[in-house]
């Protein structure tokens, strides 16, 4: 639904608010727009967002969290900016036609928007993200984990061979996830076969990190 949405969409800016998450702030898409035209580099704008539970309770602090600021398409790659959808507004003409079979779209949006051009965080709180018992990102478990492994690999292969190194890092994490989901399930095959492929890349991370130095290895002691 996502993808088919968007690629109908021919607006010059395209918001998100989905699910049960509401905006808060009758003022949030004309401040966002306003903003947007007035700093045409920026590709993408965000305001933070409430989290609100099930049981009417807050989270101590808002979302992403912080004063505004700017970030690129490095910071997200490697920091992973913690960023509500509900809160965010987008130039349409930086998003291509979404390709199919994506798993989310969220963390592939950001790069996109990212990679294009600077983004911005206000700082503003305008929207609420409710968070329940059941929602699938709070579950802790293999298939989970397997599930973020799979989207992180559809990123490399999106972004390759530019990045694709950079991605690397992330797949060995999430492989180490795992690992660690399928050990606490004693799944022992599961847990035998993902853990040869952390050691492979890690292995392989290593040699990398070692071959691109200036250090002459040869010559340091062997201890």
């Amino acid at each position: 639904n996502f993808r088919l949405t968007l690629n109908e969409c021919n607006g010059e800016f395209v918001a998100i608010c989905e699910g049960d998450d509401y905006w808060t702030d009758p003022a949030k898409l004309q401040h966002q727009v306003d903003l947007l035209r007035s700093h045409p580099e920026f590709s993408m704008c965000w305001d933070d967002c409430e989290v609100v539970y099930e049981d009417g309770s807050r989270m101590a602090h808002a979302l992403t969290g912080g004063p505004p600021a700017e970030y690129d398409f490095e910071d997200m790659l490697h920091r992973r900016v913690v960023i509500g959808p509900v809160g965010m507004i987008f130039r349409r003409s930086v998003v291509p036609l979404f390709p199919e079979g994506v798993l989310v779209f969220d963390w592939l949006l950001f790069l996109i928007v990212s990679r294009s051009a600077k983004i911005y965080f206000t700082g503003r709180t305008t929207s609420v993200y409710r968070r329940h018992s059941e929602n699938w990102t709070r579950r802790i478990s293999s298939a989970k984990a397997e599930f973020f492994l799979r989207l992180t690999e559809q990123c490399k292969q999106y972004f390759a061979p530019d990045n694709a190194r950079d991605f690397d890092r992330w797949i060995a994490h999430s492989e180490a996830d795992v690992c660690a989901t399928k050990f606490a399930e004693l799944d022992k095959p599961g847990f035998k076969e993902h853990y040869a492929s952390v050691r492979e890349l890690w292995e392989d991370r290593k040699s990398t990190r070692l071959n691109s130095s200036h250090t002459d290895i040869s010559r340091m002691p062997s201890s």
